[in-house]
C-alpha cells in the first residue's frame, strides 16, 4: 500500500485531534502534518509521539505562516492525498 500524505489543519484539539489520532491508527504508515493555532491548546497532540506525525504551529489568517507551511510540506513530499480543514469559532468571545 502506498503511504497516504495527509494535511490536518485546525488539528490542535477536538475534532481535528480526534482526526489525527484515528487516522494514526486506521492507516499503514501515515505521513500526517498537522497544524495547530495556540499552543497552550494543542498540549495533548503537542504530547503525541508518532514518527507519522509532524506538527506545526500556524495562524491560517497569517499568509507567512500558510508560505512556511507549503514549503515544509514541499520539502517532504510532492502530493497530498487528503486534506481536512477543522477550523471553527464555537464562541467568538472567548476564542481570540
Amino acid at each position: 500500500m502506498q503511504k497516504k500524505n495527509i494535511l490536518i489543519v485546525g488539528a490542535g484539539h477536538g475534532i481535528g485531534l480526534s482526526l489525527v489520532k484515528k487516522i494514526l491508527q486506521s492507516f499503514e504508515e501515515p505521513c500526517v502534518f498537522a497544524t495547530y493555532r495556540v499552543k497552550e491548546k494543542a498540549e495533548e497532540l503537542l504530547d503525541l509521539d508518532d514518527k507519522n506525525l509532524i506538527k506545526y504551529q500556524v495562524d491560517p489568517s497569517e499568509d507567512n505562516d500558510l508560505i512556511f507551511l507549503k514549503k515544509s510540506i514541499s520539502d517532504k513530499t510532492c502530493s497530498l492525498d487528503l486534506v481536512i480543514l477543522c477550523m471553527g469559532v464555537l464562541d467568538s468571545e472567548n476564542s481570540f
